[in-house]
């Protein structure tokens, strides 16, 4: 097998993004990609939004971390002047959105790779999938 091609993929990523707000970064982020249980349907993912934007903004720093890390993540936060948060179907997940309550002190951008749910407050991208693809879609628009 050959090299992959997601040209095709990337393009059709990137169309799909819906954006609420402005989302704009004010220097190099921390990223925040919230882990929750896999579902059946999609399973564990093995990638996150940090890897792309630390190609494409440099000094980016990523970290993973479940809800129960609220107190280490409001800490990170709030020695960054730009902050991404990755959730899945944060809708879904009343810890997550506790985690989402507590980083209200912070200006954050939330990229959703799930179904999206309520707009809520704050800039926000809707991917609709936690691909590569589309994960790389998002990265572009920040970047």
């Amino acid at each position: 097998m050959g090299p992959v091609d997601r040209r095709l993929g990337l393009e059709a990523a990137r169309k799909a993004l819906r954006v609420q707000g402005e989302p704009r970064l004010a220097g190099p982020p921390l990223v925040v990609d919230v882990q929750t249980e896999p579902t059946i349907a999609a399973g564990p993912m093995p990638w996150g939004l940090g890897a792309h934007l630390a190609e494409l903004v440099p000094g980016t720093r990523a970290m993973t971390a479940t809800p129960e890390d609220a107190a280490e993540v409001l800490a990170a936060a709030r020695e960054s002047r730009s902050v991404v948060v990755v959730t899945r179907e944060a809708h879904r997940h009343p810890r997550v959105r506790a985690l989402l309550a507590a980083l209200s002190t912070v200006d954050f951008i939330r990229v959703e790779t799930g179904v999206p749910g309520p707009a809520g407050d704050g800039p926000r991208i809707d991917t609709f999938s936690g691909s590569w693809v589309s994960l790389r879609a998002a990265a572009e628009y920040l970047a």
